[in-house]
């Protein structure tokens, strides 16, 4: 269902009461709504009553992305079956309801605790068992095709992206000839999308998941987070038994290849959004062009972070 116009057509409704129709239409015409912080591909909300849940209602990058959402629900319910993310309450077409997390988000801080790097290891390592769903979500592909959909919304392809580009392709050259492990995997592992439920790790979001390959997962907190090398090698020891220059290699390649999935991701919504003129983002006011060109800069002057170390 449509959650852009009011029935039959009227004028757009707000984001919340748009909502509250929706769950009237679901079977919860009684719970209250409240928008939560971050949903930077969608927007999210908390709900309460009979029982405590979070929605998601879709964005529209998957109208590029084409990911098949009904295997993307199976793979939070194999997860869910693995402790690791929560409970499908209900989904359909453009949302997805889950059980409300206990617990708090991982903060920047706990992110650099060598007891959080092994159980983000360990996490991984649970992930990438997930077996028996076919949905395909290599990080190579994602990020073309995040920059062909923005080129499709006409968005102009800022200076220096096309030598980012030829290195992408000799990563993935490289990594063919390594032979790195493909898995169905995350591929939005951040720590905003980690809960601590009482030093359990859940994780949410699991709009881009999908077979990939393994490294790019355990890129995403390096890079972002600014790992050193002393919690890089510990997160590749943890994760394979050993941490051999092989490894930290493919690591590197990899940080590379989540900074261009921010630029690809950034450049994306830039269009989406200037092709919905006044349409109001519930819980953030990212600005999605700027965030490309800082991953872009950061690339061109040498660094595989996203911010400093």
């Amino acid at each position: 269902m449509s959650l852009t116009t009011a029935p039959d057509g009227a004028r757009p409704e707000d984001p919340v009461t748009a909502v509250r129709r929706l769950l009237a239409d679901v079977g919860l015409p009684t719970a209250t709504v409240v928008p939560l912080d971050g949903g930077y591909s969608n927007d999210t909300y908390l709900v309460s009553g009979p029982a405590d849940a979070v929605l998601r209602v879709d964005g529209h990058q998957n109208d590029t992305l084409g990911l098949s959402r009904a295997d993307e629900v199976s793979a939070i319910r194999a997860a869910a079956a693995r402790g690791i993310a929560p409970e499908v309450v209900r989904a359909g077409d453009g949302y997805l309801v889950t059980a409300l997390v206990p617990g708090v988000l991982l903060t920047p801080e706990r992110s650099h605790d060598p007891a959080y790097i092994r159980e983000l290891a360990r996490v991984l390592r649970q992930v990438h068992a997930i077996e028996g769903v076919a949905r395909v979500c290599d990080p190579f592909w994602l990020v073309r095709t995040y920059l062909d959909g923005a080129r499709g919304l006409g968005v102009t392809m800022p200076e220096g992206l096309a030598d980012v580009l030829e290195e992408v392709d000799a990563i993935e050259a490289r990594a063919r000839e390594r032979g790195d492990r493909t898995a169905y995997c995350h591929n939005d592992f951040y720590r905003f999308n980690v809960m601590d439920d009482g030093g359990r790790l859940m994780v949410l979001d699991w709009e881009l998941s999908g077979v990939g390959n393994v490294y790019f997962d355990l890129a995403t907190p390096a890079f972002h987070e600014s790992y050193t090398p002393a919690e890089e090698r510990l997160l590749l020891e943890t994760y394979f038994g050993e941490d051999d220059d092989r490894h930290v290699a493919a690591l590197h390649d990899f940080k590379y290849l989540n900074m261009v999935r921010e630029v690809g991701w950034g450049l994306l919504h830039a269009g989406l959004d200037a092709g919905r003129p006044g349409t109001a983002h519930v819980n953030h006011t990212l600005d999605y062009h700027a965030t490309a060109l800082h991953f872009l800069g950061r690339l061109r002057a040498g660094f595989v972070t996203a911010y400093d170390s």
